[in-house]
């Protein structure tokens, strides 16, 4: 069973892809570390890298609400054309580069888990 700070951790981590993707922060210092990648590259990475929200563990974590969110969006990133990026096989982006599907449901994500969180 996770601790209360282990399970806030879950929920925060998630939220830096979101900043990027949603533009909360500026994208600048994420671009200067991925130079040559394209921002859904960029967000693929992070999101990857801290996404911890579908695991079974996790999910008995969540609230019921926070479940619905958490489903909807990882639908909506499933179905994306995501492709591999030559240079960084641990890496995927759209060919299009468009990132416009996952911003609603983003926006869903990131605002119940800044609720839960208290950000």
């Amino acid at each position: 069973m996770f601790s209360e700070l282990e399970i806030k951790a879950l929920m925060l981590n998630p939220c830096f892809a979101l900043r990027f993707l949603l533009d909360i922060h500026p994208r600048a210092a994420s671009r200067e570390q991925m130079p040559d990648c394209k921002d859904s590259a960029i967000f693929f990475r992070l999101w990857d890298m801290g996404d911890l929200l579908d695991e079974p563990e996790t999910i008995e974590v969540l609230d019921p609400h926070l479940r619905v969110v958490v489903k909807k969006f990882q639908n909506v990133m499933n179905h994306l054309p995501w492709q591999t990026v030559p240079a960084h096989p641990q890496t995927m982006e759209l060919p299009d580069d468009d990132l416009s599907p996952l911003m609603e449901p983003g926006r869903e994500l990131y605002k119940a888990l800044s609720e839960k969180l208290g950000l």
